[in-house]
């Protein structure tokens, strides 16, 4: 039964389109239209698909709007096509064919009335009656079928690595994929150079032009006509030629003087004249009646066709000096055979385009979530500062980055760089500005970013997050998958054309062992040939050094030119990884990677261990090896590997036994569990009544050290062995007699009004944001409570209980270690550790005085009793400045010691990293 489905541009062909409807009602003519309004990055709904599948015919309304390349009308034509509907073009004023069905027999509706007579009778026809060509066609009738079969062959070009959307058809995928017509052509930046070159990269980087579209790829190849188009495997050579066939086609179609493409896929060719094998692509034309200049010859994969039938093309291009023509060709291999064409290079994917690129195939914020999952830790730190600073001070936001923040962010924060001084604190500033500077001077990208710069990488990476619904977790295993990939559909194929297959896991073996030695020998990441041939040769003697290396190469996992390296260093790290496997398996200690008493200091072998801990499927036996020797390192393998470890073996990381090396990390997780399940240590909590559980360190008379070298006497005293705890100050907030309370606050130069807000929740960690006067109000307050004086130190008082009676630089010696408190060890480069946050108390075990008091350096500053500039310590009316001792988390080690006098906060701030504790001179249990 006749139905008939129009499709039509909403811009302006809506009202043709329901005068249409209404005509074709009236001659009693089922037909079915779409009246929403469409996206045509949004891809089909059911209804338009089921719609053009019930129809016998399809009539397209063509207007000048849908020559636009992402009209939905266009999505329309090559599903119709797919389903092989008879497609009827209806011409109104100022419309042109698309090249997809520039063949077909069209309508004129120039004049309405006409034109209804002609599309009625059409409709009424059988369809196998309507178009019966003669024998003898006209060649431009040719011409128009082949640039017709030209168009509906690329015009998939829009969509890169279309295997996504049926992938996501076949397999339910755990994230929002968008539809397949929604996928669209990335705009791929290019290299064009001025010269003939068949150097590498470095050499030529002065002369190389960089465009960053189609167009200006399309006007270098109009300029220079014979090219040589160069890239690695995945870089998009293919679709490159593909978009530019059918660009040409539809020049063709339009000027009868223009250049038809001819695309010819070079794997194909076995060898005879090559002339016949160029016409066999050519749709029944004959080459010669288009040669010299009728004709773009477009040929893809030079290094995919047996060496000895290269120099048959170079022949015919030579011959052929006035035919333009453009050869694609893998960097290795053009390097080698010497063209005479100018070059043309696919440019790696940069940070807007990798973004651009996931959002062709997932919908908004699953494209953010994998796209910030793929880099680094640190990273998405500094994103959440810079749109937080962006949203809650956009002034500051404008000094930073000289951008007012409605510009889009995702720009601001790559590519504007970061202005001003930046302190020890802003660790997500200094972040940024170490991103921004490795992007815009090195172009290097953090995190797995960096491998991502390949499209047909970044495509397998999207394919894994729409199967397992979260981010590549885990290095290790994302490589696997990687080279896998790589091996089989990159190097397989070029073994059929040049050498025998060696199988995948020799391979493995072998880059395995020469990824191993560059390390091992600090080679960096560039080995010279021979070098290379040196290491395979020893390694499996029994296999071609050549030969692995040229398959490595072809499937993209070493770049071979003047020197050899791995596509990016991950990769090397991940094959060294294997080594390192085999050395655990042996019993090998882990200290012959991590040799020094100073195992923290970096030895260039620790993302190795990081992508080992993942690559198993289970980190156990990888913690449990390097916990003894690098604890630090063990705690990111176990963090990062993203697989699964057994709970005793990760318990002994969170409680290490007395004199292990310990992991910071580690500890303040384990920190942070005791505060979720309710931390009994004494000292730490309260009593059943709410009162703090203080523990008391007896600090005994007589002489100590203080400043530099003055002796000086005190009384016994006693000090709290820890910072006083969020649970232990909450009782004063929570009480009808506390905080509340005015009593408290009598004296004092300002009252507060109301309190501050503590910043890192967690029971068992140091109260922060209090002031001075909150400090002195609370000690009044649980003096009540207690029935004997606590209050806030003098500076005596704490350097005393800070220094001992020898007069120690920390409390626990003369030497800081990297982990021995919880500082800002990277900002003087002391060590690795950088918490960012306050931990709980009690949990570094080398921060502790001789008279058993915790937590003296580091954590929190402390204020004292003592006014800075006069000493006093019994005027309590006065604002001036307070002095604060210990230093902090955010601080490094210039202050973070027992005689630093801090002295740039007023009594009345209150900072998320700035605490208190107590002292008294005798609690009751030592009074006599």
């Amino acid at each position: 039964m006749l139905s008939v489905f129009i499709s039509y541009a909403r811009k302006d062909g809506s009202d043709e389109a329901e005068r249409l409807v209404a005509a074709l009602q009236k001659e009693t003519i089922p037909v079915w239209r779409d009246t929403k309004s469409l996206n045509p990055y949004e891809g089909f709904d059911t209804e338009i698909e089921n719609a053009i599948e019930a129809a016998t015919h399809i009539i397209v309304c063509i207007t000048p709007d849908i020559r636009r390349e992402d009209s939905f009308v266009r999505r329309e034509i090559a599903f119709a096509l797919e389903e092989s509907k008879p497609i009827i073009p209806i011409v109104f004023p100022g419309g042109r064919r698309p090249i997809t069905i520039i063949n077909h027999t069209y309508i004129d509706f120039n004049d309405w009335d006409t034109g209804m007579l002609a599309l009625v009778d059409r409709l009424r026809k059988p369809i196998d009656e309507v178009e019966n060509p003669a024998e003898q066609r006209p060649r431009r009738e040719l011409e128009l079928a082949y640039l017709e079969a030209i168009g509906q062959r690329y015009d998939h070009w829009r969509e890169l690595y279309t295997e996504m959307a049926a992938t996501a058809r076949i397999e339910t995928p755990k994230v929002r994929v968008r539809n397949a017509a929604a996928a669209r052509y990335l705009e791929m930046q290019h290299g064009i150079f001025d010269k003939i070159s068949h150097n590498s990269d470095e050499e030529d980087e002065g002369r190389i032009i960089r465009v960053d579209d189609f167009i200006g790829l399309r006007d270098g190849i109009r300029k220079y006509r014979r090219i040589a188009l160069i890239g690695d495997p995945g870089a998009g050579k293919t679709t490159t030629l593909e978009r530019l066939a059918y660009d040409l086609a539809i020049s063709a179609a339009d000027d009868e003087e223009a250049p038809l493409p001819l695309f010819a896929r070079l794997g194909a060719y076995g060898g005879g004249d090559f002339e016949t094998f160029l016409e066999s692509s050519f749709g029944g034309l004959t080459l010669s009646d288009f040669l010299p200049d009728r004709v773009m010859v477009l040929l893809d994969g030079l290094n995919e066709m047996p060496l000895q039938h290269v120099t048959r093309i170079d022949t015919w291009i030579r011959q052929h000096k006035e035919t333009a023509v453009v050869v694609s060709c893998r960097k290795l291999d053009y390097i080698d055979l010497k063209l005479d064409l100018h070059r043309i290079d696919v440019m790696p994917l940069d940070v807007r385009r990798i973004y651009t690129f996931i959002g062709h195939y997932l919908e908004d914020e699953e494209r953010d979530r994998l796209f910030w999952g793929l880099t680094d830790f640190q990273t998405k730190k500094a994103w959440g500062w810079f749109l937080h600073l962006r949203e809650k001070d956009p002034d500051k936001f404008l000094e930073v980055f000289d951008a007012p923040p409605d510009d889009p962010p995702f720009e601001t924060f790559w590519y504007k760089r970061v202005r001003g001084n930046i302190f020890p604190w802003e660790v997500e500033k200094q972040h940024l500005k170490t991103i921004q500077t490795a992007l815009q001077e090195k172009d290097q990208l953090p995190g797995m970013l960096g491998v991502m710069t390949n499209p047909f990488l970044l495509f397998i990476s999207i394919n894994l997050f729409t199967r397992l619904g979260e981010p590549p977790s885990n290095r290790g295993q994302l490589f696997d998958q990687f080279v896998t990939l790589l091996i089989e559909k990159r190097g397989r194929p070029a073994s059929k054309v040049r050498l025998p297959w060696i199988e995948e896991e020799i391979q493995r073996r072998a880059l395995a062992a020469l990824a191993y030695r560059m390390q091992m020998d600090r080679t960096g990441t560039s080995i010279d040939e021979t070098w290379a041939r040196d290491t395979l040769n020893k390694a499996l003697p029994e296999q071609d050094s050549t030969q692995i290396l040229y398959l490595a190469a072809s499937a993209g996992v070493l770049e071979h030119g003047k020197t050899i390296r791995f596509v990016h260093q991950l990769l090397q790290e991940y094959f060294a990884a294997h080594e390192m496997a085999l050395d655990l398996k042996r019993g090998v200690p882990a200290s012959k990677y991590f040799p020094s008493e100073r195992w923290w200091e970096l030895t260039g072998w620790e993302e190795t261990a990081v992508l080992l801990a993942g690559m198993g499927g289970d980190a156990t036996e990888v913690v449990r090896w390097l916990t003894p020797i690098h604890p630090s390192l063990a705690y990111r393998c176990a963090a990062e590997g993203g697989t699964w470890i057994d709970d005793d073996v990760f318990k002994t990381l969170l409680e290490p036994p007395p004199g292990a090396r310990v992991a910071p990390l580690a500890r303040a997780k384990w920190g942070r569990a005791k505060a979720q399940e309710g931390d009994t240590r004494p000292g730490v909590g309260v009593h059943e009544d709410g009162l703090p559980d203080f523990v008391w360190c007896e600090i005994p008379s007589g002489e100590f050290i203080y400043q530099e070298n003055e002796k000086r006497t005190l009384p016994t005293y006693y000090v709290a062995q820890y910072p006083v705890t969020m649970i232990q100050y909450q009782g004063f907030l929570d009480a009808p007699d506390g905080f509340c309370n005015d009593a408290w606050w009598e004296g004092l130069a300002k009252r507060q009004p109301t309190s501050g807000e503590q910043n890192f929740r967690y029971a068992n960690h140091p109260r922060e944001r209090v002031s001075w006067y909150d400090s002195v109000a609370f000690s009044r307050w649980l003096s009540t409570k207690l029935g004997y004086e606590v209050r806030l130190p003098t500076e005596e008082e704490w350097e005393k209980a800070a220094r001992g009676t020898d007069g120690r630089f920390y409390p626990w010696g003369n030497e800081y270690l990297p982990g021995d408190a919880n500082i800002n060890e990277t900002w003087d480069k002391t060590g690795p550790h950088y918490m960012r946050m306050t931990t709980a108390v009690g949990i570094y075990p080398r921060n502790v005085s001789p008279f058993g008091v915790h937590d003296l350096i580091g954590n929190v500053w402390e204020w004292t009793l003592t006014i800075y500039d006069t000493g006093k310590s019994d005027d309590f009316s006065s604002n001036q400045i307070r002095t604060q001792r210990g230093g902090a988390w955010r601080g490094n080690l210039n202050y973070s010691n027992t005689v630093h006098r801090h002295a740039n906060k007023y009594p009345a701030t209150r900072n998320y990293h700035v605490g208190l504790r107590l002292m008294t001179i005798a609690p009751p249990e030592k009074r006599k």
